[in-house]
Order: structure tokens, then C-alpha cells, then sequence
């Protein structure tokens, strides 16, 4: 920080990068997002005061969601939990976020 203040300035920078990682959640199109935050950063706005903003994707994966189990495996999955268990109904909780790598093997 200067001490003189009748030395400051503002700095602007010629070029500036970033690169971003995110994860979807499972049921989202990744193409679709894409597109989206392509649109949304690269847009022409009057606060952006003329800067270009050039977008680029290294790699984009779905998620995956798995499917419900079939009805007799479900019922054999509940029959064999309450033998168990005592008695008790299995707890399902979904949790976590897009295993790109899943979605392919689903394929």
C-alpha cells in the first residue's frame, strides 16, 4: 500500500485466466450447462466495459442417476431387510454429486 496517496492508482490488467470445476447433479445435461455458462459469461453487457471473455471446455461429463431396482428384486431386497433388522423398513438416502464415469458404464 502506498504511504502518499497522491501516489496511488488503479491497475487494470491486460489479460486475466481462470479455470473453473464444478459437478453437476446427477439428472442435469452437461451440454445443456455448457451452453448456459457460455452464454451467461461471454454475454455483451454495459458493465462489462468492452472486455472480451473467451470460453472454452477442457471436459464435461453427466451424472449418473441410478434407476429403480426391479419390483421383485425391490421386494426381496424389503423381505430379506426386515429379516434382519427386526422388523425395520431400509433407509434410502441419496447423497453426492455427478460420477461422470458411471454414466458411461450405464450406456
Amino acid at each position: 500500500m502506498p504511504t502518499n496517496i497522491e501516489n496511488a492508482g488503479n491497475v487494470i490488467y491486460k489479460e486475466l485466466k481462470f479455470r473453473m470445476s464444478m459437478r453437476l447433479a446427477p439428472t442435469h445435461d452437461s451440454t445443456k450447462i455448457v451452453e448456459l455458462l457460455k452464454s451467461k459469461f461471454t454475454e455483451k453487457k454495459d458493465d462489462t466495459f468492452g472486455a472480451v471473455v473467451e470460453f472454452s471446455v477442457v471436459d464435461a461429463g453427466d451424472g449418473f442417476s441410478a434407476p429403480d431396482l426391479p419390483k421383485d428384486v425391490k421386494d426381496k431386497f424389503y423381505q430379506s431387510t426386515r429379516e434382519v433388522f427386526e422388523n425395520q423398513e431400509p433407509m434410502f438416502v441419496g447423497c453426492g454429486g455427478s460420477i461422470p464415469f458411471m454414466e458411461v458404464f450405464s450406456k
